[in-house]
């Protein structure tokens, strides 16, 4: 085979393998995104009245913390559940526990805990 022709049937090839790995990549990312799109409307169909389960809830109201529990916010679906239960666990373990240390509070740890715990 010429080299002529040996390079086209190589940079046919080539891009052949990025195209597979560009639509393994993308297909990888709707599943994610779907994943967490189906798991936030699935928290969103849970009760949020007063009988849904707030973690922590009756220590958060001893502290004078339930009324800040449950509040939309800006960016209130950056989880996959309800923002009463996300919020509860901020305010309760990263806050009142200082289950991150003594740090200073900062979003992406915060994030990071929130989503590591998987609340229930």
């Amino acid at each position: 085979m010429p080299a002529r022709a040996q390079q086209d049937a190589d940079d046919i090839a080539w891009q052949k393998e990025r195209d597979r790995i560009h639509a393994a990549t993308a297909a990888k990312h709707r599943d994610r995104v779907e994943e967490t799109a189906s798991a936030y409307r699935q928290a969103l169909a849970r009760p949020a009245g007063r009988d849904a389960t707030i973690p922590r809830q009756a220590e958060l109201q001893a502290i004078g913390l339930a009324e800040s529990v449950g509040r939309e916010v800006e960016g209130f679906a950056c989880f996959s559940e309800r923002p009463a239960v996300w919020q509860a666990i901020i305010l309760a373990e990263v806050f009142h526990d200082r289950c991150l240390g003594n740090a200073l509070c900062k979003s992406v740890p915060i994030a990071n805990h929130v989503e590591k715990r998987r609340p229930a």
